[in-house]
């Protein structure tokens, strides 16, 4: 499945198809929370260099659109990393870029299929900040 979103992800923002799709792992939530958020959060999936995609196994993917798209989401993400996109970018401004265009991907797939937008990116930019960011940066760089 992660083969075909590709494709998709290549046809939505024009990223190259890999030879072969990173490794998609489902996981509780609550070890995808403590893998990728500071304290508690609502987390679905991430995309982490070296491991690959990890999923909350609260998702089906193979039978739910919504939760298929949370893995196209991700798959934008490692899609980025592969082509080194927003990669000059100072870190905070990179995580939002690569958000933004993760976030009109995935909701361009779920309109296509006549579902509702995945509002997320608008949840994070309500509590979101460049300062928090740059300085939860500089602190884990200590």
């Amino acid at each position: 499945m992660a083969a075909k979103l590709l494709v998709t992800v290549h046809l939505l923002a024009g990223y190259p198809v890999p030879d072969r799709a990173p490794p998609v792992e489902l996981v509780p939530r609550n070890e995808l929370a403590s893998l990728t958020c500071l304290g508690n959060c609502y987390v679905r999936g991430a995309y982490l260099p070296g491991r690959g995609l990890l999923l909350s196994d609260a998702l089906d993917p193979v039978r739910d659109d919504a939760a298929r798209a949370v893995l196209l989401h991700e798959l934008v993400h490692a899609a980025q990393d592969a082509a080194g996109r927003f990669a000059e970018r100072p870190y905070c401004e990179r995580y939002l870029l690569r958000e933004q265009e993760a976030y009109a991907v995935e909701n361009r797939y779920l309109e296509r299929r006549g579902l509702p937008a995945d509002e997320g990116l608008m949840l994070m930019l309500q509590t979101w900040s460049f300062a928090d960011c740059e300085a939860a940066t500089a602190q884990a760089l200590r």
